[in-house]
């Protein structure tokens, strides 16, 4: 057994035992990013990712996996009052997926059964896919989703 100021490789020099930077797949594991930093890489106000950190967590908890499933209970969080129709929300996902794919390949590891081929991704095989807050983070910066709506006038001239 380690105490806490013991290091698991067998050092004496103080330091506290750290999480082996591997996943079971044998990929890198990445440090988390900090809200600045998200805010900082998606040129997004840190408030803005501060506030989706609140609904992030209140929706799917803290340090949860993202799954098609909670995204749309997600998007409803995040776009109150927007009518998002099932295919928008798939869509959206599949948005969400391929840029996983592209920034950390590691980290899109698809469950069990699930082929990833960008020309013939399904949509079957993207409700498998996982994805987490940073990503997230990423794709709405720069969602329509983000952008302000429209002011529609009632008032007739």
């Amino acid at each position: 057994m380690y105490s806490a100021n013991s290091n698991p490789r067998g050092s004496s020099r103080g330091a506290p035992a750290q999480a082996a930077p591997w996943t079971a797949a044998g990929h890198m594991h990445k440090i988390p990013m900090t809200p600045g930093q998200i805010a900082q890489e998606a040129n997004i106000d840190e408030s803005e990712v501060d506030d989706l950190t609140e609904k992030y967590e209140s929706v799917i908890g803290k340090g949860s996996p993202l799954s098609h499933k909670l995204f749309a209970k997600l998007l409803k969080a995040v776009a109150q009052g927007r009518n998002l129709a099932e295919d928008d929300i798939d869509a959206f996902w599949k948005q969400v997926c391929l840029r996983t794919m592209k920034k950390d390949p590691a980290a899109a590891e698809p469950k069990k059964g699930v082929t990833i081929d960008n020309n013939a991704l399904k949509l079957e095989d993207l409700k498998k896919m996982q994805s987490n807050f940073e990503q997230f983070a990423r794709w709405y910066a720069t969602s329509e989703l983000r952008a302000p709506q429209p002011v529609v006038s009632s008032a007739v001239p």
